[in-house]
């Protein structure tokens, strides 16, 4: 059996004690209080006008990354199409055509040599 755990809260309080510097764009009236709410509402509409202004570009950003997705996605089914196509089956395509490509290089070798051959007579006739 195992006694209960006794849990020790300590709490503190502090009280700050001095002054504070006033902002730049604070004023005083007349009886000395500090005119703040001027200041706190245009930092308040400024703050509001840069959200904005991040928000438009960040909107800007989205819809540039989903363009970017969109084409990724069309070249990504191209290039499934052409795998499907040419990738796997080039080898295939390759041996069946291989004879036919060395019948031709064979004749060209054939006629290239007659050619030179024919050239070697017709320049010793002149």
């Amino acid at each position: 059996m195992s006694s209960p755990t006794r849990v020790t809260t300590i709490r503190r309080t502090v009280v700050e004690q001095g002054r504070r510097t006033l902002p730049n764009t604070a004023v005083l009236d007349d009886g000395g209080k500090i005119m703040v709410i001027a200041t706190v509402r245009g930092q308040h509409e400024y703050e509001k006008e840069e959200l904005s202004k991040l928000n438009d570009r960040f909107l800007d950003y989205i819809t540039r990354v989903r363009q970017l997705e969109s084409i990724n996605k069309r070249v990504q089914v191209e290039l499934d199409d052409l795998r499907r196509l040419w990738g796997f089956d080039s080898s295939r395509v390759r041996q069946e055509y291989e004879a036919q490509i060395d019948k031709i290089r064979h004749s060209m070798e054939t006629a290239v040599v007659t050619k030179a051959q024919s050239e070697i007579v017709m320049n010793r006739a002149e």
